[in-house]
């Protein structure tokens, strides 16, 4: 099947390919795919179609990960804390009003009411500041131990989506 994109023709075999291949080659036309996307952002594009590999050691820091800027944006946050929060805050209200991001939500139990729905959100807030002002790749601090859990989360609630069919 031949599949088209704003005049851009993707390879007819393109649906058999790895997440990987597709990843790549959505990388190297992106100019093309994403016309109206700024230059600046068009790099963020292909992490959205990546598939996440949970088998990842934790103790050991991904090739991509530049402690440097690791740090920089450590520093951009403390400067800009308040417009990150209410970006975080927004940025889930909007999230979930597409059943996309809803199903995770849902399916993971915690947020059925409207309590229990600000304490995970609080609670995730938390967790995340705890990244922003620490380490999360060293084992003794709270940053990393909060990192773990993100993870284990984020592994258990993708298993049981990955189980659903499109009706549920």
């Amino acid at each position: 099947m031949q599949r088209v994109y704003d005049d851009i023709e993707f390879p007819c075999n393109f649906d058999d390919w790895t997440a990987q291949e597709q990843s790549d080659w959505m990388y190297h036309n992106m100019t093309n795919l994403y016309k109206n996307v700024p230059e600046s952002l068009q790099n963020l594009i292909p992490a959205a179609t990546r598939l996440l590999d949970f088998n990842r050691s934790l103790n050991v820091l991904p090739e991509w990960m530049d402690p440097d800027k690791y740090h920089r944006g450590q520093k951009f946050v403390r400067r800009h804390y308040f417009s990150i929060i209410l970006a975080i805050i927004l940025g889930s209200m909007y999230n979930y009003t597409f059943d996309d991001f809803l199903k995770p939500i849902i399916i993971g139990g915690n947020s059925h009411t409207p309590y229990l729905a600000f304490k995970r959100y609080l609670s995730t807030l938390k967790r995340m500041l705890f990244w922003y002002d620490s380490e999360p790749w060293i084992k003794s601090t709270r940053a990393y131990k909060d990192m773990q859990i993100a993870h284990s989360n984020h592994i258990r609630i993708s298993t049981k989506v990955s189980l659903l069919d499109n009706k549920q």
